[in-house]
């Protein structure tokens, strides 16, 4: 059984992340013709390292935070984020058992640039995005395909 509270209020905020709240905004019809314009989209490259046993802390060790961010220089523009235990994937089934403090993650991403016609729509079946990719995105893009190797 579900209680049932009846507010009153002059405002109310909802919330549903970067995606959904445009959608959210969307479909009830609130969102103005521009919402999902200047759209920003990152382009992201994963990569799991299960390390080494001698790699790791030990079990119960003080260890690095969660999140570490390696922020972009002028001749690096992409971000890299060092994570910890953080994929929402399931693991491979080889990693399945992989032990504490054993899994990093590797982003990398890279900002493109932000521009009026950038689009992101909503539709019966999600969302849609609209990004057109100038050649400095296209050349940051290649930038990082050259360290995947």
């Amino acid at each position: 059984m579900v209680d049932v509270l009846e507010l009153t209020a002059e405002a109310v905020f909802i919330e549903a992340g970067t995606v959904d709240t445009p959608l959210l905004l969307m479909r009830s019809e609130i969102g103005r013709p521009s919402l999902g314009t200047h759209l920003t989209y990152y382009p992201v490259m994963i990569a799991q390292v299960v390390l080494d046993e001698s790699l790791r802390p030990p079990t119960g060790a003080a260890v690095p935070p969660p999140r570490l961010q390696l922020p972009p220089t002028p001749d690096s523009p992409w971000n890299v984020m060092v994570l910890r235990h953080t994929s929402p994937d399931p693991p491979h089934p080889d990693d399945a058992n992989v032990g504490e403090n054993a899994l990093v993650e590797l982003q990398v991403f890279c900002p493109i640039e932000n521009r009026p016609m950038n689009r992101m729509q909503g539709t019966e079946e999600g969302i849609e995005f609209d990004v057109q990719l100038s050649e400095t995105d296209r050349v940051d893009m290649q930038a990082i395909e050259k360290i995947r190797c």
